[in-house]
């Protein structure tokens, strides 16, 4: 007789109870919140809803596996899928030749494998491979962060990964493992921070990926900035912004004019995309630290202020890309 589906857990100690049993031995969600492991390891268990990985550490054992869970993501967890698997049964002819059952068998393959419709999500380590069919999507970080696979991926579905420059340690998404392949899959990147500056590399990929057909790269900043792009997937692994914000610091020139009516603020056009700050002060006051990021500037190079507004005021004026 089959054994009932059981749980194996080691020194739980979890927000919450992290499983969901439903009525026929099937299993509607997984969730792994847990501080320490948790190993499912029993009978086939089916379900066909999201699977979550954070804090400790999620480990599949043949013939379960993940190929129905409509989305799989990692908040900063592990999946430890290296005896992930399936299992199949054994036929034979009888008198008749016609194939008849003769046994199950259980085959370890350590592939986690993302079927069309479904998603790979979010950062954190996945032990074992990957494979991606077509139609599938992987979503990187959460927002930005790094996927860590242990063994081989195979890309081809769509992958979606972001870049932003105040994000630390790494700038942008990231996805590492042992060895890529696969086909016609389709990159798309996105700008999910501010302005990006002329001559940053965005490491991707911790080697070359050959699997793209096509590459989205973003053509402008969230403020409209343009930006051009060297495309090194394929050899690197990695993008580098060619023109986009520039980093190097420069000059605001005032202008008084219409009579002494107007101060006009200037900056090279080559700095479109800093932010004018400025300040206004009680004279007895003087400049602080406060500043404000005064409206519309990042799209232009250019401010006019009505010098009327300054009278019996301390004004600073300083530019900078924010």
């Amino acid at each position: 007789m089959p054994r009932a589906p059981f749980i194996r857990a080691a020194r739980m100690s979890c927000e919450r109870s992290p499983i969901m049993i439903a009525p026929a031995g099937s299993m509607r969600s997984r969730v792994a919140r847990c501080a320490s492991n948790f190993t499912l390891s029993s009978n086939l268990i089916t379900y066909s809803s999201t699977t979550t990985v954070s804090n400790g550490t999620l480990k599949v054992v043949a013939p379960n596996n993940l190929t129905s869970s409509t989305n799989i993501t990692l908040a900063g967890g592990t999946l430890d899928a290296t005896m992930i698997g399936y299992s199949t049964n054994q036929t034979t002819l009888d008198f008749n030749l016609v194939e008849q059952a003769t046994n199950t068998v259980v085959v370890t393959s350590g592939v986690v494998e993302i079927l069309a419709g479904k998603s790979l999500n979010g950062q954190g380590s996945l032990l074992g491979s990957v494979t991606t069919d077509a139609a599938s999507t992987m979503n990187v970080g959460n927002p930005v962060g790094t996927m860590a696979i242990s063994g081989s991926i195979a890309l081809n579905g769509t992958v979606n990964m972001g870049l932003n420059r105040t994000n630390s340690p790494n700038n942008s998404d990231r996805i590492t493992a042992a060895s890529f392949s696969g086909s016609g899959a389709t990159l798309n990147v996105a700008d999910v921070g501010p302005a990006l500056f002329s001559g940053t590399v965005f490491q991707l990929f911790n080697t070359g990926v050959t699997a793209f057909s096509t590459i989205n790269l973003p053509a402008t900043s969230p403020g409209g900035i343009a930006y051009t792009w060297q495309n090194d997937i394929a050899t690197l692994g990695s993008i580098t912004l060619v023109t986009g914000l520039n980093p190097n610091p420069t000059n605001v020139t005032a202008t008084v004019t219409g009579g002494g009516t107007t101060l006009t603020l200037d900056w090279p056009s080559s700095h479109l995309g800093w932010t004018l700050q400025s300040q206004t002060n009680a004279i007895n006051v003087g400049i602080t630290g406060t500043w404000s990021n005064v409206a519309g500037s990042a799209a232009t190079n250019q401010v006019v202020v009505p010098i009327a507004a300054l009278i019996a005021v301390t004004d600073g004026i300083q530019a900078g890309a924010s």
